[in-house]
C-alpha cells in the first residue's frame, strides 16, 4: 500500500467516526431531554414506582414468612358443624404389614371446607289465568320479583353480572367463561345489553346519590382516565360519608366538576389539581399525601441534591405532627398555628429554593398554607385524599384489563353501576336485595329503594317499599 493510498485509508476512517459522534451526540441529546422531563415528575422509570427508589431501600429484612418470634401464632379457624359425613374407612394392613382389624371406637373427626359447584337452574313460572268480573278481561299473573314483562335471565345471574364488571372488573369474556362453567351460555353482547338495562334500572339510584352531596358536610374527589372507543375520556369520582358516586366524561374541565358539586358548601378533600380549586363557595381540604410523596420522589431522583433531602425530611415531619396534634383537640388550635408558622418557613427557605423542582412545591404550600393546616382543628376532615385514591384502585385494575369503554353510552352504563353498587357496598347492604327492588320499583312503579340508611327529616316516601 502506497503512502497516499494509507492516508485516504486513515481519512475514511476518520469520516466515519466524526459521523458516529454526531450520531451519537444526538441521541444524547434526546436522552438527557428524557432524563430531565422524568426529573421533573412527567414520566416514572420503567418499573413502576418501585423502581424508583434506590435497591438500598430495597433490601429485604432477612425474616421469615409468618409472625415475629415470640407472638403467638394464628391459623384458620376449622369449622365447628358439617353440612355431610363422608365415612373414611380404616387401611387393610398397617405400616409394619400386619393386618388392621377394625374397632368399635368413635371414629375421629377432621373438617374440610370445600366449594359446591354452581349450576345453572332453569325455572319455570306457571301463571294462573283469570277473568275479571267488571270488564270480563282474561288475566295472565304478572312475574314476580321484578323479573319484567318477558325476561331469559333471572334477577340474581343479572346481578351477579353487574358485580363481576363493577366489583371485580371483569370483562365481558372473563364473565362469559365465568358462567359458562355454570352451565348457563351468554354472549357478550348478551352480557353487555344486561348491563345496559341493569344501569337503565339504577338510573333513579345515580340521582338518588347526586341529590345527597349537596348535603354533605365534607366530601372526597378525584378522576381517572377511562378511554372510550380507543378516545380520551375520564371517570369522575366524588365520595360522601354515604355516597361513592362515579360520573363519565369525556371532559377533565371545571365544568364537569362545578356540574358534579353544584350546591356544595362543605370541605373538599382533593389532590392540587386546579379545576377543583375554581369552585365557589366550599371549604378545601388538600391533600398532603400527594405533596409529601412529591418531595420524596425529588429526593429518590437527586440523591446527591442535599435541599431536596431536606425538604422531603421537614415536610414529612410536619405532617406527622399534623396527624398527631388532631388527635389531640384540646391543643389542635396551637399546634396548627405552630405547624402553620413552620410551614411557612419551610415554603419560603431561600436556601432550598435553589433546587428548581423543590422551588415549585414551595410555591404551591404557600399558595395553599391556610387550607394544609385545616384538618387538624376539624376532627371530621383527613390530612390526605386517601379515600378517593382507594375507592378508585379496584377501578384502575379492571381498566387494564379491559381498556375502557366502547362506546359513550357504555362508559356512563359502567358509572351508574359502579356507584350503585359501591355505595350499597359501603353501608353493607346487600346488593342482590337493592337489585331486585329497584326492578320492581321499575317495572310495577313505586319509589326506588335507599341506598343508605335513612337519615333523620328524609322524606318517608324514600324508604324502600314494603
Amino acid at each position: 500500500m502506497t503512502y497516499a493510498e494509507r492516508i485516504a485509508e486513515l481519512e475514511e476512517t476518520l469520516r466515519q467516526r466524526d459521523a458516529r459522534i454526531v450520531d451519537l451526540e444526538g441521541k444524547v441529546g434526546e436522552l438527557s431531554k428524557v432524563i430531565e422531563a422524568w426529573k421533573r415528575g412527567h414520566r416514572v422509570r420503567s418499573g413502576g414506582k418501585i423502581a424508583q427508589k434506590s435497591r438500598e431501600k430495597r433490601t429485604t429484612t432477612g425474616r421469615g414468612p409468618g409472625r415475629p418470634e415470640g407472638h403467638e401464632g394464628t391459623s384458620r379457624p376449622a369449622p365447628t358443624s358439617a353440612d355431610r359425613d363422608e365415612m373414611v374407612p380404616v387401611p387393610e394392613t398397617c405400616s409394619c404389614g400386619g393386618i388392621i382389624d377394625p374397632t368399635d371406637e368413635e371414629p375421629g373427626e377432621h373438617f374440610v371446607e370445600e366449594l359446591v359447584p354452581a349450576r345453572k337452574e332453569t325455572i319455570r313460572y306457571r301463571r294462573c289465568r283469570g277473568r275479571c268480573r267488571e270488564c270480563k278481561a282474561a288475566v295472565l299473573a304478572p312475574l314476580p320479583g321484578g323479573l319484567g314483562a318477558s325476561p331469559k335471565i333471572g334477577v340474581r345471574a343479572q346481578a351477579e353480572i353487574v358485580l363481576n364488571k363493577t366489583d371485580l372488573g371483569l370483562t365481558l369474556g372473563q364473565t362469559k367463561k365465568l358462567f359458562e362453567r355454570q352451565g348457563l351460555v351468554l354472549s357478550r353482547g348478551g352480557i353487555q345489553q344486561i348491563l345496559h338495562r341493569s344501569a337503565e334500572i339504577l338510573a333513579a339510584g345515580h340521582e338518588q346519590l347526586k341529590a345527597e352531596i349537596p348535603k354533605a358536610k365534607v366530601a372526597w374527589a378525584d378522576e381517572s382516565t377511562h378511554k372510550v372507543d380507543g378516545a380520551s375520556g375520564y371517570l369522575w369520582l366524588v365520595m360522601t360519608p354515604e355516597v361513592v358516586l362515579y360520573e363519565a366524561d369525556r371532559s377533565r374541565g371545571q365544568e364537569v366538576a362545578q356540574r358534579l358539586f353544584k350546591g356544595f358548601t362543605g370541605t373538599l378533600h382533593s389532590d392540587f389539581y386546579a379545576v377543583y380549586w375554581t369552585l365557589e363557595g366550599i371549604a378545601h381540604a388538600p391533600c398532603w399525601a400527594h405533596l409529601v410523596r412529591t418531595g420524596r420522589q425529588i429526593a429518590e431522583r437527586q440523591p446527591e441534591s442535599t435541599e431536596a433531602t431536606n425538604f422531603h425530611d421537614r415536610l414529612s415531619g410536619l405532617y406527622g405532627r399534623g396527624a398527631a396534634a388532631q388527635e389531640r383537640p384540646a391543643t389542635a388550635e396551637r399546634n396548627a398555628r405552630a405547624i402553620k408558622e413552620d410551614l411557612k418557613k419551610l415554603a419560603t427557605d431561600v436556601d432550598l429554593a435553589e433546587n428548581e423542582d423543590v422551588a415549585r412545591l414551595q410555591r404551591r404550600i404557600l399558595r395553599h398554607l391556610t387550607e394544609l393546616v385545616t384538618f387538624i382543628t376539624d376532627p371530621d376532615l383527613e390530612g390526605t385524599n386517601n379515600r378517593a385514591e382507594r375507592e378508585f384502585r379496584p377501578h384502575a385494575i379492571g381498566r387494564h384489563r379491559s381498556g375502557g369503554a366502547r362506546s359513550d353510552a357504555g362508559a356512563q352504563t359502567y358509572a351508574v353501576n359502579l356507584s350503585v353498587v359501591r355505595t350499597v357496598h359501603l353501608h353493607g347492604g346487600d346488593f342482590l336485595d337493592i337489585f331486585r327492588q329497584a326492578r320492581i320499583a321499575f317495572h310495577e312503579g313505586g319509589a326506588f329503594p335507599m341506598l343508605f340508611p335513612r337519615q333523620a327529616g328524609t322524606p318517608a316516601e324514600s324508604a324502600p317499599p314494603d
